[in-house]
Protein backbone atom coordinates (compact mmCIF):
# COMPACT_ATOMS: atom_id res chain seq x y z
CA UNK A 1 0.00 0.00 0.00
CA UNK A 2 3.08 2.36 0.73
CA UNK A 3 4.17 1.45 -2.39
CA UNK A 4 1.95 2.78 -4.14
CA UNK A 5 1.00 5.40 -2.38
CA UNK A 6 4.28 6.65 -3.20
CA UNK A 7 4.07 5.79 -7.10
CA UNK A 8 0.99 7.76 -7.21
CA UNK A 9 2.47 11.00 -5.58
CA UNK A 10 5.63 10.22 -7.33
CA UNK A 11 3.70 10.26 -10.97
CA UNK A 12 1.59 13.10 -9.48
CA UNK A 13 4.30 15.54 -9.06
CA UNK A 14 6.45 14.53 -11.96
CA UNK A 15 3.39 15.04 -14.51
CA UNK A 16 2.56 18.58 -13.67
CA UNK A 17 6.38 19.52 -15.17
CA UNK A 18 6.22 20.94 -18.48
CA UNK A 19 9.17 20.15 -21.44
CA UNK A 20 8.53 24.06 -22.74
CA UNK A 21 10.96 25.99 -22.03
CA UNK A 22 11.89 28.51 -24.57
CA UNK A 23 11.14 31.22 -22.23
CA UNK A 24 13.54 30.16 -19.79
CA UNK A 25 16.49 29.49 -22.30
CA UNK A 26 15.29 33.12 -24.08
CA UNK A 27 15.96 34.73 -20.36
CA UNK A 28 18.96 33.01 -20.14
CA UNK A 29 20.48 33.96 -23.25
CA UNK A 30 19.43 37.68 -22.92
CA UNK A 31 20.59 37.70 -19.47
CA UNK A 32 24.58 36.50 -20.28
CA UNK A 33 24.26 39.28 -23.49
CA UNK A 34 23.93 41.74 -21.04
CA UNK A 35 26.54 40.88 -18.48
CA UNK A 36 30.33 41.94 -19.38
CA UNK A 37 33.29 39.69 -20.16
CA UNK A 38 36.01 39.60 -18.17
CA UNK A 39 39.01 39.77 -19.53
CA UNK A 40 41.86 38.19 -18.63
CA UNK A 41 45.03 39.81 -19.36
CA UNK A 42 46.62 40.88 -15.77
CA UNK A 43 50.09 42.42 -16.16
CA UNK A 44 52.79 39.99 -15.13
CA UNK A 45 54.34 41.02 -11.77
CA UNK A 46 57.96 40.93 -10.41
CA UNK A 47 58.79 38.75 -8.06
CA UNK A 48 59.90 40.36 -4.98
CA UNK A 49 62.81 38.94 -2.78
CA UNK A 50 61.45 39.49 1.03
CA UNK A 51 63.74 40.62 3.44
CA UNK A 52 64.35 38.83 7.02
CA UNK A 53 64.01 40.71 9.81
CA UNK A 54 67.21 41.14 11.71
CA UNK A 55 66.51 42.07 15.52
CA UNK A 56 69.75 44.08 15.63
CA UNK A 57 68.60 46.37 13.07
CA UNK A 58 66.21 48.69 14.93
CA UNK A 59 63.50 48.18 17.60
CA UNK A 60 61.40 45.18 18.16
CA UNK A 61 58.58 46.13 16.01
CA UNK A 62 56.21 44.24 18.72
CA UNK A 63 56.92 46.24 21.38
CA UNK A 64 55.55 49.90 22.26
CA UNK A 65 58.17 52.40 21.29
CA UNK A 66 59.68 54.59 24.07
CA UNK A 67 59.42 58.28 24.41
CA UNK A 68 62.72 59.96 24.29
CA UNK A 69 63.14 62.29 27.00
CA UNK A 70 66.06 64.51 27.78
CA UNK A 71 68.29 63.32 30.51
CA UNK A 72 67.90 66.13 33.28
CA UNK A 73 71.77 67.66 34.09
CA UNK A 74 72.65 68.34 36.87
CA UNK A 75 74.33 71.58 36.37
CA UNK A 76 71.94 74.87 35.54
CA UNK A 77 72.72 76.29 32.60
CA UNK A 78 73.31 80.19 33.13
CA UNK A 79 72.39 81.15 29.42
CA UNK A 80 69.13 78.74 29.12
CA UNK A 81 65.87 80.21 30.43
CA UNK A 82 64.77 77.33 33.37
CA UNK A 83 61.60 75.78 34.04
CA UNK A 84 60.42 76.63 38.00
CA UNK A 85 60.34 73.29 38.78
CA UNK A 86 58.84 73.33 42.37
CA UNK A 87 55.68 75.16 41.22
CA UNK A 88 52.22 73.13 40.90
CA UNK A 89 50.78 72.59 37.49
CA UNK A 90 47.57 74.02 36.84
CA UNK A 91 44.41 71.80 35.75
CA UNK A 92 44.68 72.86 32.13
CA UNK A 93 48.27 71.99 32.05
CA UNK A 94 46.81 68.63 31.41
CA UNK A 95 46.07 69.25 28.17
CA UNK A 96 47.72 69.91 24.60
CA UNK A 97 47.30 72.84 23.15
CA UNK A 98 45.46 71.87 20.49
CA UNK A 99 42.81 71.28 22.22
CA UNK A 100 42.10 74.62 23.59
CA UNK A 101 40.08 76.86 21.45
CA UNK A 102 39.72 80.41 22.45
CA UNK A 103 35.88 81.54 22.84
CA UNK A 104 36.01 84.94 23.76
CA UNK A 105 37.18 87.62 26.72
CA UNK A 106 35.61 89.10 30.13
CA UNK A 107 36.70 92.00 31.67
CA UNK A 108 36.26 91.86 35.20
CA UNK A 109 37.70 94.62 37.85
CA UNK A 110 39.89 95.65 35.49
CA UNK A 111 41.37 92.19 34.37
CA UNK A 112 41.08 91.14 31.14
CA UNK A 113 40.10 87.02 31.19
CA UNK A 114 40.07 84.49 28.38
CA UNK A 115 37.27 82.04 27.75
CA UNK A 116 38.95 78.67 26.39
CA UNK A 117 36.98 75.58 25.58
CA UNK A 118 38.92 72.33 26.03
CA UNK A 119 37.90 69.61 23.17
CA UNK A 120 35.20 67.75 25.83
CA UNK A 121 33.26 71.39 25.94
CA UNK A 122 34.15 72.47 28.96
CA UNK A 123 34.52 76.45 29.57
CA UNK A 124 37.33 78.07 31.43
CA UNK A 125 38.17 81.49 32.14
CA UNK A 126 42.03 82.41 32.37
CA UNK A 127 43.91 85.44 32.72
CA UNK A 128 47.75 86.86 32.37
CA UNK A 129 50.07 84.62 34.20
CA UNK A 130 47.96 81.21 34.07
CA UNK A 131 50.17 78.16 32.41
CA UNK A 132 48.42 75.82 29.48
CA UNK A 133 49.59 73.03 27.91
CA UNK A 134 52.41 70.56 27.94
CA UNK A 135 55.09 72.58 27.66
CA UNK A 136 54.68 74.80 30.74
CA UNK A 137 53.63 77.69 28.32
CA UNK A 138 52.63 80.59 30.65
CA UNK A 139 50.08 83.36 28.83
CA UNK A 140 51.90 86.64 28.77
CA UNK A 141 49.20 88.49 26.89
CA UNK A 142 45.37 88.40 26.21
CA UNK A 143 43.49 90.67 23.57
CA UNK A 144 39.75 90.37 22.28
CA UNK A 145 41.26 88.07 19.63
CA UNK A 146 43.99 85.95 20.56
CA UNK A 147 46.05 84.63 23.57
CA UNK A 148 49.98 84.47 23.28
CA UNK A 149 51.93 82.00 25.86
CA UNK A 150 55.63 81.70 26.22
CA UNK A 151 56.54 77.93 25.83
CA UNK A 152 59.40 76.72 27.36
CA UNK A 153 61.13 73.55 24.66
CA UNK A 154 63.91 71.40 25.83
CA UNK A 155 66.35 70.63 22.90
CA UNK A 156 68.82 67.63 22.20
CA UNK A 157 71.36 69.37 24.19
CA UNK A 158 69.49 69.34 26.97
CA UNK A 159 69.27 73.42 27.23
CA UNK A 160 65.32 75.43 27.33
CA UNK A 161 64.09 77.36 24.17
CA UNK A 162 61.33 80.22 24.90
CA UNK A 163 58.82 79.72 21.74
CA UNK A 164 55.97 82.15 21.50
CA UNK A 165 52.64 80.38 20.89
CA UNK A 166 49.18 81.99 19.80
CA UNK A 167 45.62 80.00 20.34
CA UNK A 168 43.61 83.03 18.47
CA UNK A 169 39.78 83.49 18.90
CA UNK A 170 37.37 81.20 16.80
CA UNK A 171 33.73 81.87 16.32
CA UNK A 172 31.30 78.75 15.45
Amino acid sequence: MKLLLSILVFFTLFSCVDENKDDLQTFIKETSALTPKIQNNLPDFKNIEALAFASQLGRDPFTAPQTNHAIENKQVRSHCPQPNQKRKKEELERYSLNRFSMRGTILINNTLFALLQVAGGKLYSVKKGAYLGFNQGEIFKISKTQIELKELIIDNTGCWRERNTRILLRSE
